[in-house]
């Protein structure tokens, strides 16, 4: 991924999935059949409330859809500090590169006001 735009465009990718997924599914149906990250996976996507956890999609050939839903409200979290992204890279070194370096340099979009140092060491660091 060498490009902003090839970077912000996983969300399209990923808000094209999402949407069409909750056309016939529920958000509680998303919580039973898509894995839970574990608490130190989820991290970055904690920068407006401790109670988002992230879910991870099924794999496709093209990466894998993510989606945060706050378990205080229910509701998909769409903030671009702490929204689901599309993951190019499955395992954690294509991850790291494809996914995560760019989102240190770059942010989840345009717009997003998450500091690069919170970007990178997470919400807790000052």
């Amino acid at each position: 991924m060498g490009s902003t735009l090839e970077h912000y465009f996983r969300n399209e990718i990923n808000t094209k999935f999402i949407n069409h997924y909750l056309e016939y599914k529920t958000i509680e149906d998303i919580k039973r059949e898509w894995k839970k990250a574990d608490e130190n996976k989820d991290v970055y996507h904690e920068n407006t409330s401790p109670y988002n956890d992230k879910f991870w999609g099924p794999i496709t050939k093209y990466g894998q859809p993510e989606i945060i839903i706050n378990s205080k409200t229910n509701k998909v979290v769409d903030d671009p500090r702490d929204m689901g992204t599309w993951n190019y890279g499955i395992g954690a070194d294509p991850h790291t590169l494809l996914d995560v370096k760019p989102y240190w340099d770059y942010g989840n979009t345009p717009d997003d006001p998450t500091p690069q140092r919170k970007r990178v060491f997470g919400p807790k660091f000052p």
